[in-house]
């Protein structure tokens, strides 16, 4: 083993790269390695001890401007990252590369919901989701931050929601884009709650507009309707938070059916009317029944 790793050997080995000191009003955007390969000389005493070893090659960009640049890769840069000498090595990949960097700005960007909401039957969505905090603040380069206007969150779906939500999650911002945020994630809130069963008698069927009730006539003219109402709700809903009214016949003859429609806020459904449409009459024009 001493003689073997006495000899001298052509190695291949791979130092990862890492640029720093970018400028604080600059951002990199070009696409970068992630290591250098380098054909090396040494000992087989000297290739365990660099295998051990943390090698890292840093390029400094301090004294780099806006724009694009190409950055030689030198012997010097190879020895920085090497603690100790070597008989010889050569630089493989890359020999060189392009270096584009940008201003960069900062901008405070809305957060997107996009996610869906779907309670479990009988329960209710009783607002609109919030999310702590409502802002976030973007930086990147100019050319990109410029043209955002929100930042979206995950587009996760919430099902079977039978209690209030309150779950962090992530926002949606690509790493190609070169961005940071100050915060990563989110916290969603959306109030959900059961609703409770109402009836509603002796409720009126409106005409839709321009019926003729002059030359028709409707029955019946009330029905009963049973809803399902936000359990905060449903002492405060009255006759005037909805509307029942039938879907006007394509052709009006003597004696014609037409289906009931129902006109309720978002978070109110309705369990069962008593009848689901309506007659509609002729009027005879002497009498006027």
């Amino acid at each position: 083993m001493h003689v073997a790793t006495n000899r001298t050997y052509e190695y291949q080995i791979q130092i990862p790269i890492r640029l720093v000191d970018v400028p604080e009003d600059l951002v990199l955007t070009s696409d970068q390695p992630d290591d250098l390969q380098v054909m090396i000389q040494a000992t087989g005493k000297q290739l365990i001890s660099m295998a051990m070893a943390d090698a890292q090659i840093d390029l400094s960009l301090l004294d780099y401007t806006r724009g694009t640049h190409e950055r030689e890769i030198v012997a010097a840069d190879v020895l920085s990252a090497l603690d100790r000498p070597y008989e010889s090595f050569e630089i493989v990949i890359p020999r060189s590369i392009r270096l584009t960097l940008e201003r960069r700005i900062e901008k405070e960007l809305p957060v997107l919901v996009t996610n869906e909401f779907e309670p479990r039957i009988g329960f209710a969505v009783m607002s609109e989701p919030i999310v702590e905090p409502d802002s976030i603040m973007v930086s990147g380069p100019a050319s990109v931050v410029s043209k955002l206007k929100s930042i979206p969150t995950d587009s996760m779906q919430f099902v079977d929601l039978d209690s209030p939500l309150e779950e962090r999650i992530s926002l949606l911002l690509p790493d190609s884009l070169h961005l940071t945020t100050s915060d990563s994630s989110v916290l969603l809130q959306l109030a959900v709650e059961p609703k409770r069963t109402r009836q509603f008698d002796s409720v009126a069927v409106q005409p839709p507009r321009g019926f003729n009730l002059d030359k028709f006539k409707v029955e019946p003219v009330t029905i009963t309707v049973v809803l399902e109402i936000p359990g905060s709700e449903v002492d405060s809903f009255s006759v005037e938070d909805f509307e029942i009214s039938f879907k006007r016949p394509p052709i009006l003859r003597d004696s014609v059916r037409a289906a009931l429609k129902t006109t309720l806020p978002d978070n109110v459904s309705i369990v069962s009317p008593l009848v689901d449409s309506v007659l509609i009459l002729s009027r005879d024009e002497n009498t006027g029944d």
